[in-house]
């Protein structure tokens, strides 16, 4: 129960929290990283990389609800792509990154 000036409310509604941070060093050459987190009951937690004409390029299982994700610019051709937050209810969020040779 939480009460302000006498109001009081039985509970409060948490939106979930998705975050996907921004991938650093960008343009890479070399290996960059961004952070992510999902809210702990989340299931089928991934960030999928798409390329500039939207092909899938490379899944990346993600197992914690939160952490550090790694991408090797060797992995990858010059060019730009997308990173994109996703689980098992849809897309949360997408950023970019351009891989530079």
């Amino acid at each position: 129960i939480f009460c302000i000036d006498a109001a009081c409310t039985v509970g409060v509604e948490e939106k979930p929290e998705f975050s996907l941070g921004d991938i650093a060093p960008n343009p890479i050459q070399g290996v960059a990283s961004f952070s992510y987190s999902f809210p702990n009951n989340a299931q089928g937690r991934q960030v999928v990389v798409y390329n500039m004409v939207g092909a899938k390029v490379k899944e990346i299982a993600l197992n914690n609800p939160s952490g550090l994700v790694f991408i090797n610019a060797d992995e990858f051709g010059a060019g730009v792509y997308f990173y994109t937050l996703v689980d098992n209810s849809g897309v949360h969020a997408t950023r970019k990154f351009v891989v530079s040779k």
